[in-house]
């Protein structure tokens, strides 16, 4: 990855290193057997082998399969084995699924301790998440309002989302589209819909005769979706959605005359081309959710003057209970479970240098055929890059300052503290404060009868109380502190030249925002993103044009797409100094609404479009609320007037 923000970094590697340390204490690891041998569910026996009192437990595991969880026929022992030791489940005692059922020999009082394990791994794991999705077109003075949220709020209040309904039914406001997902914890989820037609695309001539071509055209909404619990009860979105659909009041057909007797001149048949107007809206990204409320991902100008696209979101969940096993370990141990949000994307570096990772806003190519297809599949590569707990096999914290602890149960006291392996001085460091509480839990002795691993998007901690504490709040703190929302405003702006100039000599643009923003050609954009993660959000609409001359008796011309619209792409970095640098790529296509008239020329019609496109792409630092200017053109291109992007972060 390339320079990813990484203070997190060090608990990912930390739970990472704990798969490959934690070892079952039982020398017969659980088999996974393919035949269910008669258990009834939740069944028990009394049995008294060798004077020592056990019970015998099944436990269904059907719920846990059900839901998409990873291989729980194995996970599920290891991390009981994990949890129960110094307990051994060697005979007389037993462990182990059998088909989709958990057979439980022990003393019972063991037997109710796993019982409760796997009551807290249902009820945190396996409830639905519903979440909402909701793609509406407003009037400019109702985004205004959504947009006028103090600094870091990136929910919708209640007031505005009421003042949305309103417009919806008063015909002042536009659904564009709106889906449910139910999701797990930490699984992905996806809603796919999509629409087909056979427009004429093209006019073949034989014998004189016209031939109608048609061509299947694919199109519609696609979501796929993940949502991880994070604590104390926020959630982290992973969102992939796109819609692309036709808009029926700007399409149109138009009409040739064909002769296909010579030897009848007055014989004249009518033939067509399908020109398609298409409406797409496409966003993706990370964020920190709020339960229960409505947030405003992104916005954007849509193509309609004074009318702007939201993107909204509301996720819905039970918020689980603790995981209460106190009286489990000897010695003072306790173990508990900290919920881990910290997704990261395996392919970043291949997609920041990738030309077509982001969507492009065409100009110039064919009439696409395979969009919705090819949105899914895109989609699910980019489902497929996600993972919950980061690079695999570190050795270290990931930063080039701290030694390596090695966690695990096996490793003595001495063992514990170990040289790591150093990261190079890239990686951004932990804050302050937290940089200190990590020092904390290195100084801890980690020994055998503790235990620290990262399973089913959970870190499992075995340990004294002290220390489990320490632990969960420097995970829950590192959490709250790499999720917390980067929320971006950018407005594209048309300056003077004089006006341009002097800007570029203020040391604080806040006092001139007036004065800027009396330029503006649009309704500002905004999107909320994530350190170490692309969001992106695109909204355009799609213009089939002639690329040729459209005459009697000839075949039609090649169809071409011209987009009429915006996108801006994020990567924001965040650092333990507390500085936060923005990638940004933001372009613009500009086309003259009147130039997509098609003119009659020569006995034929050909289209002259005129259009423009705009882009940018810089790297800079932000301050928290203090916008920055971005010149599209120098200033001594002798231009009229100079194109602009003022950027505002808050963080």
């Amino acid at each position: 990855m390339l320079r990813p923000s990484l203070p997190a970094f060090a608990l990912i590697c930390l739970a990472s290193l704990m798969l490959g340390c934690v070892q079952p204490v039982t020398n017969q690891p659980p088999r996974d057997l393919d035949l269910v041998l008669g258990a009834a569910n939740h069944s028990e026996t009394e049995t008294d082998p060798s004077a020592v009192p056990t019970r015998q437990r099944s436990f269904d595991l059907e719920p846990f399969f059900q839901s998409g969880l990873p291989t729980p026929n194995t996970t599920l022992p290891r991390i009981i084995t994990a949890l129960a030791y110094p307990e051994s489940f060697e005979s007389p005692y037993r462990l182990e699924v059998v088909g989709r059922h958990l057979v439980v020999r022990h003393r019972p009082a063991m037997v109710a301790k796993i019982e409760a394990l796997l009551e807290h791994l249902e009820t945190s794991r396996l409830p639905p998440i519903h979440l909402d999705l909701h793609m509406v077109k407003v009037g400019l003075a109702l985004a205004e309002q959504v947009a006028a949220r103090d600094g870091l709020d990136t929910t919708l209040a209640p007031a505005l989302r009421e003042a949305i309904l309103a417009g919806l039914a008063d015909g002042s406001a536009q659904t564009l589209a709106r889906r449910r997902l139910r999701l797990c914890n930490g699984q992905w989820s996806e809603s796919a819909e999509g629409q087909s037609r056979r427009p004429v695309v093209r006019l073949n001539v034989q014998d004189g005769k016209p031939i109608e071509v048609q061509e299947t055209l694919e199109d519609g909404l696609a979501v796929k979706a993940a949502i991880w619990l994070a604590a104390p009860g926020d959630a982290l979105l992973h969102l992939e959605a796109a819609l692309q659909a036709e808009e029926p009041s700007k399409s149109r057909r138009l009409e040739m005359t064909y002769h296909p007797d010579l030897r009848q001149p007055d014989r004249e048949v009518q033939a067509g081309i399908d020109l398609q107007t298409l409406h797409t809206t496409a966003v993706r990204g990370q964020m920190l959710l709020d339960r229960a409320r409505w947030h405003v991902f992104g916005a954007a100008p849509a193509p309609e003057p004074d009318q702007v696209v939201l993107v909204l979101v509301r996720a819905r969940w039970t918020p689980a209970a603790a995981l209460a096993l106190q009286p489990w370990l000897p010695g003072g141990r306790i173990a508990r479970t900290v919920p881990i949000a910290l997704p990261e994307s395996r392919d970043l570096r291949a997609e920041q240098s990738a030309s077509g990772y982001v969507w492009e806003l065409k100009t110039g190519e064919e009439h696409a055929s395979k969009w919705f297809a090819e949105e899914r599949t895109r989609q699910d590569r980019a489902a497929q890059s996600v993972s919950n707990w980061g690079p695999q096999g570190s050795t270290s914290f990931g930063t080039d300052s701290v030694d390596a602890l090695q966690w695990g149960r096996g490793i003595a006291a001495d063992e514990a503290f170990q040289s790591g392996t150093s990261t190079g001085g890239w990686l951004p460091l932990l804050p302050d404060a937290l940089t200190a509480k990590l020092a904390e839990v290195q100084r801890a002795r980690w020994d055998k009868d503790s235990a620290l691993f990262f399973e089913w998007d959970s870190l499992f901690l075995v340990h004294n109380t002290p220390v489990v504490e320490a632990t969960a709040g420097l995970l829950e703190e590192v959490q709250a502190w790499r999720n917390r929302p980067i929320r971006v405003r950018a407005e594209w702006l048309e300056l003077p030249p004089a006006l341009a100039e002097a800007m570029l000599d203020a040391e604080d643009l806040t006092e001139n925002l007036a004065a800027l923003r009396a330029h503006r050609l649009s309704a500002p954009f905004e999107l909320v993103a994530r350190s170490g993660a692309w969001s992106e959000l695109a909204v355009s609409r799609n213009y089939a044009v002639l690329w040729g001359f459209f005459a009697e008796d000839r075949p039609s011309p090649e169809l071409r797409t011209l987009d009429q619209g915006g996108k801006l792409s994020l990567l924001p970095r965040r650092y333990g100094s507390g500085r936060v640098e923005l990638e940004l790529r933001f372009s613009v296509n500009e086309l003259d609404a009147d130039s997509l008239e098609p003119v009659e020329e020569g006995g034929g019609l050909l289209h002259r479009p005129r259009f423009a496109q705009s882009k940018l792409e810089e790297s800079f630092a932000v301050e928290n609320g203090k916008p920055v200017l971005l010149l599209d053109a120098s200033l001594h291109s002798g231009s009229e007037k100079i194109r602009a992007l003022l950027v505002t972060a808050d963080f």
